[in-house]
């Protein structure tokens, strides 16, 4: 019987054998890792891009509902006033809401429509009848760093005694 001879080969032979498949494979991940990461980041710029957008439009719409509330409050004096200015007259109301960030800007603008008409009955507290006016009163918020905007629009029946 004939013995086989087995030969051992020594660190660089066995490196001559080799074909860098290894190599090829983790340059392959290494470039798919990459375009992950880059996907990644911007999906988080643009999901910082678009919170910042609906915060500014958040901060002009309480604005411009700042706005409308201050004429409602003070509705005697704002509306009473474009009464006697006779129908379409307009009056405006600026106020600056100012916050850490910057400053926003807010108006309200009061229009006379109409006089409704005559209304009676007991569940006014004035005794005898009462005349109903109709108002829009618009309230504008800006943000002019950002150029955000918001527009509120609210409608007012207004009633004052019947002095006829």
């Amino acid at each position: 019987m004939k013995m086989r001879e087995t030969q051992q080969r020594g660190p660089i032979e066995r490196l001559d054998q080799q074909r860098g498949a290894v190599l090829v494979v983790s340059l392959v991940m290494l470039m798919v890792m990459t375009l992950v990461g880059i996907s990644a980041m911007r999906s988080a710029v643009e999901e910082e891009k678009m919170s910042a957008n609906s915060m500014n439009w958040n901060k002009t719409f309480q604005a411009a509902e700042s706005a409308v509330n201050s004429v409602m409050a003070d509705a005697e004096v704002q509306l009473a006033g474009a009464i006697t200015e006779g129908e379409d007259s307009e009056f405006s109301t600026a106020l600056t809401t100012l916050y850490s960030d910057g400053s926003v800007t807010s108006t309200a603008s009061t229009t006379f429509n109409n006089e409704v008409g005559t209304v009676s009955g007991e569940s006014t507290s004035v005794e005898g009848s009462t005349i109903a006016y109709s108002f829009e009163v618009i309230g504008t918020g800006t943000m002019t760093a950002t150029g955000a905007a918001s527009r509120i629009a609210q409608g007012i029946i207004y009633t004052l005694p019947n002095a006829r």
